[in-house]
């Protein structure tokens, strides 16, 4: 995770990321990954380059391939899934305010 906040960074992305790991009961291969931004609005900053060229050129030729591989093959069938969660502040404790 470390080398894909180094590309953000370098790329200027505007996004906050947390990653949280299972400690306790279940499958400790768990991970879940946050993402948090300000609106739906997902505007890019404008690059020269790719996200695999950057890659590339921070970790060595080749390693965007060799690390997308290795990722692929660690996950478990049926491991991956994606949810879309929105704060609805109407709903919350006001804590969030």
């Amino acid at each position: 995770m470390s080398r894909v906040t180094e590309i953000m960074t370098l790329r200027e992305m505007d996004v906050n990321v947390l990653l949280f790991r299972l400690q306790s009961g279940g499958n400790r291969n768990q991970f879940v990954r946050v993402v948090g931004f300000s609106s739906y609005e997902r505007v890019m900053k404008s690059s020269e380059t790719t996200w695999e060229d950057d890659y590339n050129k921070l970790f060595g030729w080749g390693s965007w391939s060799e690390d997308i591989s290795n990722l692929d093959a660690s996950i478990e069938m049926y491991g991956e899934n994606t949810e879309t969660l929105q704060l609805m502040p109407q709903l919350s404790s006001g804590m969030m305010n």
